[in-house]
């Protein structure tokens, strides 16, 4: 039997693991509550216990590249680039969408089978 692979539609397997309202100045917990995520004053946090063993990397919603700032057990990021991130955290990649304007940000959370950006340590 001959198969006309032109008709083939390759099938999105990232899914859509959480929806989140990002609360002001209140850390969400993430994943299996070792990470947390916060809407901080300007800012986009990352942080928790386990931030030590994650790869990252993050660009602007348009495509554009976006500064991380290190700090001691935290990632910060301009909230108000509305970023996205990936993430490699236990063996598994996970990506971070934040959509909205000052005082009301969401983030979709989905679990990616491979990730799009070049993930490093922080």
């Amino acid at each position: 039997m001959n198969v006309d692979t032109n008709n083939i539609i390759a099938v999105n397997t990232d899914r859509i693991i959480d929806t989140l309202n990002l609360p002001y100045l209140e850390p969400v917990p993430i994943l299996d509550k070792g990470l947390f995520i916060k809407y901080y004053f300007n800012d986009l946090v990352f942080g928790g216990a386990n931030i030590d063993i994650i790869r990252i990397n993050t660009r602007t919603k348009t495509g554009e590249y976006l500064k991380m700032n290190n700090s001691k057990n935290e990632i910060t990021l301009d909230i108000n680039t509305e970023p996205y991130i990936e993430i490699e955290y236990k063996e598994k990649f996970y990506s971070f969408e934040t959509t909205g304007k000052h005082h009301t940000f969401n983030c979709i959370v989905k679990e990616l089978k491979v990730p799009t950006l070049q993930l490093k340590k922080p």
